[in-house]
Parts: C-alpha cells; structure tokens; sequence
C-alpha cells in the first residue's frame, strides 16, 4: 500500500520513470505489486504519453498472473488513444470481453476520443450504438466526444443530431458539447447555425467559453461575414470573457476576406494595447489584408513590425507580401523580398517564387520571370503548373510566343501536365506573333491530351486569326465553341467581329452584332467600336452613324474611340461638315478629343478641301493641350496643298521642327505637291533633296510631284534629271513619272525626248497608257511633226 501510494503520487506529477522504479523497489524488497500497483504505474504512463510502455505493464500483469481490472484497461486505452493508436484501443476494448471483464462507459469514452484523433467519426458512432446495444448510457463526456469526432471528420449534420438527441435521452450537454458543435459549423462555414447554437447556449443558461466563441467567429470568417466576427470578439469582453490569440487571428482573417484591411489593423493594435502579444500567424492574416485592399506599403510596414517585435516573419509572412507587392505592381519590391528571404534565413518556397514570378508577368518583365522559374529548379524546388503558367503569361504579355512554346513543351519534360490555364497563355502568345496556325495546332493538342477546352481557348485562338487576318477561320472557331457544348461570350463575338473588320467585311461584323443581341448577348463598348470601324473601313458613314445612335440606345455611353471611328468614316466619305459635328457632339458630352480625333477630323478637312479649317484645328489642339504629331501636321499640309497653299504648307513644315518632330514622307510629299500646284518648282525640287539630307527617303510620289513642279516650270532637264535619279537610286519610276517626264519635255519642245520616253517604258515593262500617247502626240505637234 505504501508503494501504491508512491506510484500514485509520481503519477500524479508526471514521472512515469520514477513510478516504475518504485513499481521494481516492491520486488526488491521481497513484495508482490498487485493490480492497483500496476494500474497507478500504467496510470503514470498514460499521463507522460507513454502508451508503449503502458501495454507493456499490462502485458506483464497477465504474465504475472495478475488479471487486469477495467481501470487497468481503461488507462492503457487511453494511452493509446493519447498516442493516436486507434487499431490498438479497439484491440483492447475487444480483450476486455474476451477476459471476461464488462466494458464500462469511460471504456467507450476513450475509444470514442481514440476514434476522434484517427478522424474515424463513422466508428466512433458505432461504438456508440455498441453502448447502447450492450445496456451502457452514454453520458455527456460520450457524446460530446462524439461530436468532436464527426467535427473532425466535417459531418456537421450529424453532430447537430448528436446535440439534439443529449436532451432526448435527459443528458444536459455543457459548454464542451456546444464547443464541439459550433467547431462542425465553423469547418463547413455554416456560421448561421453556429450563431444559433452560440444563442441556444445562453438559453440553457450555459456560458459561452473562449473556445466556443472563437469557433463561432471562425465560422463567421469562413462564411464572409465580417461584421458578425467582429460584433462577436468585442462581445466576448462584455461578458467578462478574454479573447486569445485564436479569436483575434479568426476576426482579423474575416476582416482580410472582407478586404477590410483597416479594420484588421485596428484589431491588430488591439491585441497589443490588451496586453496579447500577436503572433506570426496574426501578422500573416493582417498582412493578407493589407495585400487584399492594395496596400502593399502597408504589408511590407508589417514585415517590419514583425521583427521589432521579435517576431521571426515566415515563408508566408513573406509570401504574402511578395504578392501584395505583385498586386501593386511593384515588381522590383516582389524581387527585393524574394533575395531577403534568403539573407534572413528563411527558405523560399513554390508559393514564393510563383507570387515573385506574378509579379514580373504583370510588369512586362518576361526574362526575369524566366530566371526566376530556373532559380526554383537550381535550388532543388519542383517548378508547379501555376509558376509555369504564369512564366509562359509573361512571355506572351512580352511577345516572346517562341520561349512561350518552349516553356509549354518543357513542363511535358519536367513531368507537369500543363492545363487548359498553360495551354490558354500559349495560345495567347501565339495572337501575339500572328501564329494562327500555332495558336489551331494548341488547340486540338488540348483535345489529344483530354483536356477540354474552355471559353478562354477559343477566344484567344479568334484573337490569333484575327491578327492573321483569317476571319473565316475566326467564324468556324466561333461556331466551335457551340460544338463543343459551351456558349460564346462577349469577348468571343468581339475577336471575331474584330477578324471581319481587319479582312474588310463590314457585312460580317454587322451580322456577329446582330447576332449577340439575338443570343441576349449585349454588346460592349469595344463590339461596337470594332463594328464601327468595320463600316469606316467600308465606307458605309450611314451605318456607322446608326450604331454610335444605337449605343446609346441600348444604355452604352460612346467613348473616344467610338468617336474617331465614325469620325474616320466621315473621312473616308468627305462629309467634313458631319465629322466637325461629331466632334462638337463629343465636347457636349464631356468626352475629350485625343490626337487621334483631331488628327482625323483635320484629315476630313483636307479631303474636303477645307484648308482654313484645317489649320484651326490644328491651332486648337494646343489650346486643348494637345501635341499634334507627324499625322496632325500631314494631313493640315496636305489640305494646303490640296488648294496650292505652298507658303503655308512651308511654314507647317518649319514649325514641325521648331516642335521637335521629324517631318516624314507623306509630309515631305504633300510639301512638295504644294510647291508644284503653286508653281514654285526650285522649292519643289530643294525640299526632295532636303529629304535625303534629313534621312528619309522619297518614294514615287514625292518624285512624280517634284517632276511635274518641273515640267510646269519648262524645266524639262531638270524633270527628265529627277527621272533618271529615281533609278539610280532603285526607285522604279511608275507611268505617271514617265507621263509627267514626257509632259515636260512636250513643254519645252524636246518631241524627240517625248517620244525617246515611251521606248525607255516599253523597255522597263511599262506599258503607255492614253495620257503617256496623247502628250507625246501633243510634243509631236508642237515640233510641227504630223507624221
């Protein structure tokens, strides 16, 4: 009795090895242990976790000749349980019968917990029914460990009829069994239910515990539902209840969720002026916040904090604020943080180096995502589909559609198995190159290799052929996407109306409109604009006219596009009236008119010969703030020139330089032209030699300008001199060169020259046309040579 008493007492303080000690000094001193030695020394065991050495004890009773007693068995299941030995639990249990002995509740209780840490929930309600078949009442420990089994196992439902059925047999559950409920709500996010069981507690007059609340509030987080969260954690301190750590990382995870990223902080500061001290997992969850609302400085401030703290920032801590630098688009900070980790000891994981990866697709910065894909692999990390995916997006946002194939093919080479996502970026990067036939082969591999292709795939495989400008293949595409079970989308219908207006075929982009609205697909802002330009393109001004209408009729607001669009087809028609109009129309809508508009609308001008206007829209795009370009100052020359304005068209060209633009060839050209209609053939002929001088190079039409400036000058030298420059310089001189040449040789009475020319034309493949004949004719006569 005295070494019993001892051995109980070790138990007690939990030195198991001291226990068996005193369990041997019974045999040293000439004693026998009895059942009750052993059971405090298997006792001890259980308390220190020991399970091993717990059945060795009861192996040695029976060797001993000693019959263990349910109390024996009862630790030795529960050491087992402790130690997450279920298949050694049940085996007891079952030897128990076997002895002869009668299982009793706290027998079941701990199978039951044993079933609970295996996750077993379906045995453990066996054994509960086993009880009852065997004439044993579960008590309330019975059945609260039963609904933590099925919480473990996320059967929320029949921990809920657990509950119920307690009251039924007249066990009163407690605050455990409520606690092990709420926790099967929280894991499914079923936090209306686990509210109600939080409300139903104070109806028993039960006092919520901290444990029970944070679980509450965790479902509160899983279900979105924020405000709830952060009413329940303020309520636990009005009834006297201290939050931990727990229930601040669950409200201030509902917070990040909600993208509350503020309110997170506050509860953050919180814990700290209450004297909790946050831990990683705490500053992970705000960090997440931060990252959600946009706030990288913010997260990369809490890094910070972390470490003033004492606080070591983890693989996540980093992780998460790598990517909110990502979602920043700040990718030179996502890189800094990624080589910090190392210096600080911290290793770098896939999540890492991904969320690094991001970073650089989303900056355009292709080749360092590529490095940073090889680091993962130098450094022994296994590169995901994710990490590649996004490389192969970098590479496709870069234009780099070569190194995007090759990635995709590598991933087949490193054992990944690209998904529809790898496939859709390579697809993308083939619209890129203009590799339509690339972008179709991707897409029946997807089919090889049983995966089906999604939305996505299709639309990015229109968008290719739309820059091949294969608009018929774009339409069958599109017809696919039905084949293959799915519905088209805006963004499909828009690819393919866009493939008909590159090709010219308004007719086509008309009826894919047409045909969305039929399909109650309502057209966006850029469907109608492609349609719009499909019609300028076409020259049909009234159809385009009906669709800027009919934007608005449909709720649409036009935006700047929409308005150059129809101002270009008013353009290509030459109702310059309408496309002023148009433009006035966009100021009443305070819509601002770019560069381009302007550019256009001058160019409308000139085709209407509208040169005074012109000028004043040129004049008035600086008073707008806007910088006319190379095309703003071409199309206002070549509306001077249109009525031989040559002294303004000058001028325009001089103060293209004073405004630091290059002048070009269409500009250069239509100066030119200019000089001829004025009659100013040296300046015609000083500015195409200018335009050698400043790098550009002439082409036949500013050559033919220059020829004819000659020719109406009677320089007919100096004409026939600028024709036989073109073919020193390898500029083929075209019918209306030679034209112009023979015209200026029939002013100067050279008949002889006039007719030499039509041989030189013949003689390059050209073929005479009536005017080429009829001016030689007219030389003939002039030199009085009817023959």
């Amino acid at each position: 009795i005295s070494y019993n008493a001892a051995i109980s007492t070790c138990k007690k303080g939990g030195h198991w090895q001291r226990a068996l000690d005193l369990l041997n000094g019974i045999r040293r001193c000439g004693l026998h242990p009895d059942v009750i030695s052993y059971g405090a020394a298997i006792s001890a065991c259980e308390k220190a976790s020991h399970w091993e050495r717990a059945l060795e004890l009861l192996h040695e009773m029976r060797h001993k000749s000693l019959q263990p007693d349910v109390i024996s068995y009862n630790t030795a299941i529960s050491a087992c349980a402790k130690g997450s030995q279920l298949e050694l639990a049940l085996g007891l249990l079952h030897e128990m019968r076997l002895r002869g002995l009668r299982p009793d509740v706290i027998s079941f209780n701990t199978t039951i917990s044993a079933c609970r840490k295996s996750g077993q929930w379906e045995l453990a309600l066996e054994l509960l029914h086993s009880m009852r078949e065997q004439m044993l009442r579960p008590n309330v420990i019975t059945c609260s460990t039963a609904i933590s089994a099925c919480e473990r196992g996320g059967q929320w439902v029949r921990a809920l009829l657990l509950l119920s059925d307690m009251r039924k047999q007249g066990l009163h559950p407690d605050v455990i069994s409520y606690s092990a409920a709420i926790s099967a709500c929280e894991k499914v996010g079923q936090w209306v239910r686990a509210l109600e069981l939080l409300k139903e507690m104070s109806h028993w007059s039960l006092q919520p515990n901290v444990i029970s609340c944070s679980a509450a509030i965790s479902a509160c987080d899983k279900g979105n539902q924020w405000e709830c969260a952060v009413a329940l954690l303020h309520d636990m301190w009005r009834q006297g209840l201290q939050p931990n750590i727990i229930s601040y990382s669950a409200a201030i995870t509902a917070c990040a969720k909600g993208k509350q990223w503020e309110r997170a902080l506050g509860l953050l500061n919180e814990m700290r002026t209450r004297d909790l001290q946050p831990d990683v997992i705490s500053y992970n969850t705000a960090i997440s916040a931060c990252k959600k609302g946009g706030e990288w400085q913010r997260s990369l401030a809490l890094l910070q904090v972390m470490r003033s703290q004492s606080l070591r920032p983890d693989v996540i801590s980093c992780s998460t604020a790598i990517s909110a630098c990502e979602k920043g688009g700040r990718w030179e900070r996502a890189l800094a943080l990624l080589y910090e980790m190392g210096e600080q000891g911290v290793q770098s994981d896939v999540i890492s180096y991904t969320a690094a990866i991001s970073a650089c697709e989303k900056g355009g910065q292709w080749a360092r995502a590529l490095e940073l894909l090889h680091d993962m692999r130098r450094r022994g990390l296994q590169s995901d589909v994710i990490s590649c995916s996004t490389a192969i997006s970098a590479c496709e946002k870069g234009g780099q559609w070569q190194r995007a194939l090759n990635l995709l093919q590598h991933m087949w080479q490193w054992a990944l198995r690209p998904d529809v996502i790898s496939y859709n970026a390579a697809i993308s990067a083939c619209k890129a190159g203009g590799q339509w036939e690339l972008a179709m082969d991707l897409l029946h591999e997807l089919w090889q290799h049983d995966l089906q292709p999604n939305v996505i795939s299709y639309n990015a495989a229109i968008s290719t052929c739309k820059k091949g400008g294969h608009w018929q293949r774009a339409l069958d595409l599109l017809n696919g996407i039905r084949r293959c079970g799915l519905h088209p989308d805006v963004i499909s219908y828009g690819a393919a109306i866009s493939a008909c207006e590159k090709a010219s075929h308004w007719e086509r982009a008309l009826e894919l409109l047409h045909e969305m609205r039929h399909k109650s697909l309502q057209p966006d802002v850029i469907s109608y604009n492609t349609a719009i330009s499909a019609c300028a393109k076409g020259s049909q001004l009234e159809l385009a006219l009906g669709l800027l209408h009919e934007m608005r009729l449909r709720g649409l607001r036009p935006d700047v596009i929409s308005f150059n669009t129809t101002i270009s087809a008013c353009r290509k028609s030459g109702q310059w009236e309408l496309a002023l109009e148009l433009l006035h129309s966009m100021r009443e809508q305070m819509l601002r008119p770019n560069v381009i508009t302007c550019s256009t609308a001058i160019s409308a001008c000139e085709r209407g010969g509208q040169w005074v206007r012109a000028l004043l829209l040129l004049s008035d795009m600086r008073k707008q703030g806007l910088h006319p370009d190379v095309i703003s100052y071409s199309a206002a020359i070549s509306a001077c020139e249109k009525v031989g304005q040559w002294v303004r068209a000058l001028e325009l060209l001089k103060e293209m330089s004073h405004w630091s633009l290059q002048p070009n060839v269409i500009s250069c050209s239509a100066a030119i032209s200019a000089c001829d209609k004025g009659n100013q053939w040296e300046c015609a002929v000083a500015l195409l030699h200018d335009m050698w001088r400043q790098g550009l190079q002439p082409n036949i039409i500013s050559y033919s300008a220059a020829i004819t400036a000659c020719a109406k000058g009677k320089q007919w030298e100096r004409a026939l001199g600028l024709l036989n420059e073109m073919r020193t310089r390898d500029l083929q001189p075209d019918v209306i060169s030679y034209n112009t040449a023979i015209s200026a040789c029939k002013k100067g009475g050279e008949w002889q020259r006039s007719l030499a020319l039509l041989q030189v034309m013949r003689s390059q493949s050209l073929r005479p046309d009536v005017i080429s004949c009829s001016t030689a004719i007219s030389a003939c006569e002039k030199g009085g040579r009817w023959e």
